[in-house]
């Protein structure tokens, strides 16, 4: 029998969450993270990498039950461990900023959310190179936030290049794809552009429906 303070409890705990959260379980997957964390503090101190990725995966559910406070809480400290264990540009801080990013999106805050996930694309240009996966899910984040913040001219720069950046990664009839199609066909429509959003719509409805089936209930949401 393993003890109940052990790091194969708290792996098990935070895959649990995981699958909670998915399936929509999110005040389960909120004491499952917490107690997962709480394990690698015990174990590893409160300035682990460990910790600090346990403390990501509780903000994220945290944000998604509009826990704003503790959810930021949990970012910035995971931000703040890794910075310290692995310098200032390292790639282990994509995803606390991005979560960050959309975190602040939620909090209607957006030029830090915009300023997140700026840095986010930055470290992740700089350590995989401007091609990669991270690279276009941080543009696209950055896009939809400025679309948000109003900011037309620069969401359109950077979902296109995120959009290019998918279709390579992902595949062109991915969800990521999809999603960047639908929002970049509504933030073209009202530029004029209408030809092309509706060809951008139309080719992402197409994938979405693909994907999850004409009939399903996200079909309603785009």
């Amino acid at each position: 029998n393993l003890p109940p303070v052990s790091g194969e409890i708290a792996s098990a705990l935070s895959l649990l969450s995981s699958a909670e959260h998915l399936l929509g379980e999110s005040q389960r997957a909120r004491e499952h993270a917490a107690r997962a964390a709480e394990i690698h503090r015990v174990l590893s101190g409160d300035a682990d990498p460990t910790y600090a990725f346990a403390l990501n995966n509780l903000g994220t559910i945290l944000s998604q039950l509009a826990e704003h406070g503790e959810a930021e809480a949990c970012f910035l400290r995971a931000q703040a461990i890794y910075t310290s264990s692995f310098g200032a540009e390292s790639a282990r801080l994509v995803w606390p900023l991005v979560n960050l990013g959309e975190l602040y999106r939620q909090t209607g805050e957006f030029e830090k959310g915009i300023a997140s996930l700026e840095r986010a694309a930055q470290i992740a240009e700089a350590a995989y190179g401007p091609a990669h996966s991270e690279v276009g899910s941080a543009l696209i984040n950055l896009g939809l936030l400025e679309i948000v913040a109003g900011r037309a001219g620069d969401a359109r720069a950077h979902l296109e290049r995120g959009l290019e950046i998918k279709v390579v990664t992902d595949g062109p009839e991915s969800p990521n794809v999809a999603i960047t199609l639908l929002a970049l066909g509504h933030l073209l429509g009202p530029l004029g552009e209408t030809a092309r959003a509706e060809s951008l719509l139309v080719r992402g409805m197409a994938i979405c429906a693909k994907t999850y089936g004409p009939d399903n209930l996200r079909m309603e949401s785009f």
